[in-house]
């Protein structure tokens, strides 16, 4: 018997409200022996970022196509075997929700991706405070709230974000393991978490004077440093704090 891995509803829907309702048939087209149905909750988080997403885009008059795709995983952990299958949920250029369901344990989100809006204005700053709220509820599961990515492989667009994020416009009510499970991400290769964003040093320099360093020094602080795709920890970041400090006793003289 064949299995249904793939599902793409194109153009099926007028509003963001009725998008519940095709997640909901999704997860029951793909339901099987293997597979159960997502719950209400997980159903309804996921229904919540979407929203959020579409809506941040600007796109609730012109809605994206929805991709479901559903593949079988093994894992070998020496004598012991997991196993499972994945859900992704991809509305492109908007946001993809990634589904884990394994075997006696209860599905979970396993993260969230959203792309970086093009630009970042005050008119969006009441949006994006409603993730701390978002995350919050999602929290509820045995697994905790998922990981957020806001990605794009746009520089500026991604600058954009790190602006009002350092400026604390925006996140402000992020609690403590939110700060280090929302990430900004360059191009799918470089990551920087909002806890690691507001670490960036507001001055330079032992005793008095010191620098007061701008938001573009303090952005420059942070894209010296990151994990990359691998996951591998670079940091330059002290080289730029001495090149800032060294040019600053340059101007003195």
């Amino acid at each position: 018997m064949a299995v249904l891995r793939k599902l793409c509803f194109a153009q099926c829907y007028k509003s963001l409200s009725e998008l519940a309702l095709w997640l909901t048939l999704s997860c029951l087209l793909f339901a099987g022996k293997d597979h159960a149905p997502l719950d209400d909750d997980i159903q309804a988080s996921m229904a919540a970022f979407f929203h959020f997403s579409v809506t941040l885009h600007g796109r609730q008059q012109s809605m994206p196509d929805v991709y479901v795709k559903a593949h079988p995983w093994y894992k070998v952990l020496g004598p012991a075997r997991a196993q499972g299958w994945d859900y992704l949920f991809d509305l492109p250029e908007t946001a993809s929700i990634s589904i884990r369901m394994e075997e006696g344990i209860h599905p979970y989100i396993e993260s969230v991706s959203i792309s970086c809006p093009d630009f970042v204005d005050a008119a969006l700053y009441p949006l994006l405070d409603r993730l701390p709220a978002m995350l919050a509820d999602a929290a509820r599961d045995a697994h905790g709230a998922p990981p957020v990515f806001f990605e794009s492989q746009s520089a500026a667009a991604c600058k954009a974000l790190l602006v009002v994020i350092l400026e604390e416009r925006v996140f402000t009510d992020l609690s403590e393991p939110a700060l280090s499970r929302v990430c900004i991400r360059l191009s799918w290769v470089w990551s920087y978490t909002v806890a690691e964003i507001l670490s960036a040093p507001r001055s330079v320099g032992e005793g008095e004077p010191c620098t007061v360093l701008t938001t573009a020094q303090r952005m420059e602080w942070v894209l010296r440093g990151g994990r990359n795709a691998n996951s591998e920890l670079v940091n330059k970041r002290e080289d730029y704090l001495r090149e800032l400090q060294d040019a600053a006793r340059g101007a003195e003289r």
